[in-house]
């Protein structure tokens, strides 16, 4: 995501106009009916006051994998819910709605916390379940947004002011490649750490001036009847095969 100086007019007024096909609250395809997040608990208490559209294995049947048949540009908001609550994790489901130019939803997101979203996307451009009460508090400001106009569109001006790049297969393997290097790297120097540090070398250990081809030979002969015999054994077997 590369930000711009100058806001674009063009942004602007795809901003505007999205309002006029807008109709409904919420969307939300899913195929994972039973999450560690439990978000499928949150949303059913979420309907309550307000209506959320499902599609997907959890909902009404898509006529494909990407549900085609749904018409987006009718919904405000979108639930990118992720499957577990756990610190910087963020996955397609957030960056779908982002990347979408088109329908321009406000995501609604779970999983990380929001401190950890704020580092990585814009600021406003989603809304955060932690900072509400309750299912019944986020209800409220949604319907709020949907009827005053001024308010939700706050949540679209980043598009203004940021370009978001594509995520086709020549950047993943230009981003992963890299990664897949270092890590290899990384490991590489632990196995040699590991194994200087599982290496004894009794010879220097006992008498670092000892030559090993030479004098070992001859420091054995002169203590092989003494007590240290059975030592000068394992050194000789060890550091001089």
């Amino acid at each position: 995501m590369d930000s711009i100086q100058q806001p674009t007019a063009i942004e602007y007024t795809k901003n505007l106009l999205s309002l006029k096909t807008k109709r409904k609250p919420i969307l939300w395809i899913v195929s994972n009916c039973h999450t560690f997040s439990r978000r499928e608990k949150y949303v059913e208490l979420l309907k309550q006051h307000i209506d959320v559209d499902i599609y997907g294995k959890c909902g009404k049947k898509c006529i494909d994998t990407t549900c085609s048949n749904i018409n987006m540009k009718q919904y405000y908001f979108y639930l990118s819910f992720e499957n577990s609550r756990c610190s910087q994790y963020m996955t397609e489901k957030l960056w779908n709605i982002l990347n979408d130019t088109t329908h321009r939803l406000v995501p609604i997101v779970m999983g990380a916390k929001k401190t950890d979203y704020d580092q990585i996307v814009p600021q406003k451009s989603f809304i955060h379940v932690d900072e509400f009460n309750s299912p019944e508090q986020l209800a409220k400001y949604l319907k709020y947004l949907m009827t005053n106009p001024k308010e939700y569109l706050a949540y679209l001006i980043w598009r203004e002011y940021y370009i978001i790049k594509p995520n086709n297969a020549v950047e993943w393997r230009e981003l992963l490649c890299p990664l897949c290097q270092i890590a290899y790297e990384q490991e590489k120097q632990q196995q040699q750490r590991r194994r200087q540090r599982n290496k004894i070398n009794f010879k220097e250990w006992y008498n670092p001036s000892v030559d090993c081809h030479k004098n070992d030979v001859e420091i054995y002969s002169m203590c092989k009847n003494t007590r240290l015999k059975l030592l000068m054994d394992l050194i000789y077997r060890i550091s001089c095969p």
